[in-house]
């Protein structure tokens, strides 16, 4: 099993920008092929919006997911045979002390896939030289961690509103029924309870606003793509507007 540790080791300095894809609704008026030049982080079901990494050099693409029942979605199964780099959790604080990881032996195997670990709550959120695990926190802090360990100057953030939009909580409630992922028993389910997602929400916001305030000391900043959103406090930039100026980043 790889650590992240080798993966920050291997890209370290490659990239200049990221784009990290959350599961807002507002991902569907956004064009992920656009940002193709850029290192991208699919987190758990927005790799649905990137079918065409069928092909191609897994290099800037990263598949990213830390909770075990994402392996009962098919979008996760289907994420699997992308050329992309995989990062998973393998423990939170108390799994490492019981030695009983998120996902199961073969999954961390796969080629192209690194393990990270959660660290405990007390500890602090970012701490540029644990470049083995991340912050408590939800997955997009998670990715942002990566992003500020790996040197990168300015992170985009798609469809992390962090709010319902129109009572919808996922960009796929929004497709036709056909299009729209499937549990192992093949039904459609809806996400996970709104309130809990809600308590996640408002609990991250202290964690996003610790890193915002600590990209600047890495000589990063934190965009985000989505106009509305509660995370007030990180700047907006259209995606036009970004699309000019991240590739002019070197």
């Amino acid at each position: 099993m790889d650590p992240l540790r080798n993966y920050i080791k291997q890209y370290k300095g490659k990239f200049p920008v990221s784009v990290i894809w959350g599961s807002g609704v507002s991902v569907n008026s956004l064009t992920p092929n656009a940002h193709v030049p850029f290192l991208n982080f699919a987190v758990n079901s927005s790799i649905m919006m990137f079918p065409f990494w069928k092909s191609g050099s897994p290099n800037n693409r990263v598949f990213m997911a830390i909770d075990t029942d994402v392996m009962n979605w098919s979008w996760f199964n289907d994420g699997l045979k992308l050329k992309c780099c995989n990062l998973f959790r393998r423990y939170a604080y108390d799994r490492g002390l019981r030695n009983r990881p998120y996902f199961s032996d073969d999954i961390y195997k796969k080629k192209n896939t690194y393990h990270f670990d959660m660290r405990k709550r007390r500890d602090v959120i970012f701490d540029i030289d644990e470049v083995n695990t991340v912050p408590y926190s939800s997955i997009i802090p998670m990715a942002i961690d990566i992003s500020l360990k790996l040197g990168v100057k300015l992170i985009a953030l798609a469809g992390v509103e962090h709010e319902a939009r129109g009572n919808l909580t996922h960009f796929w409630q929004e497709w036709h029924p056909q299009k729209r992922p499937v549990q192992a028993d093949k039904e459609i389910r809806e996400p996970k309870d709104k309130r809990s997602q809600q308590r996640v929400w408002r609990k991250n916001h202290y964690v996003f606003k610790k890193l915002a305030r600590e990209a600047p000391k890495c000589g990063s900043r934190i965009i985000r793509l989505t106009e509305k959103s509660t995370l007030s406090f990180i700047p907006y930039m259209s995606e036009a507007n970004f699309l000019k100026h991240a590739k002019k980043i070197r």
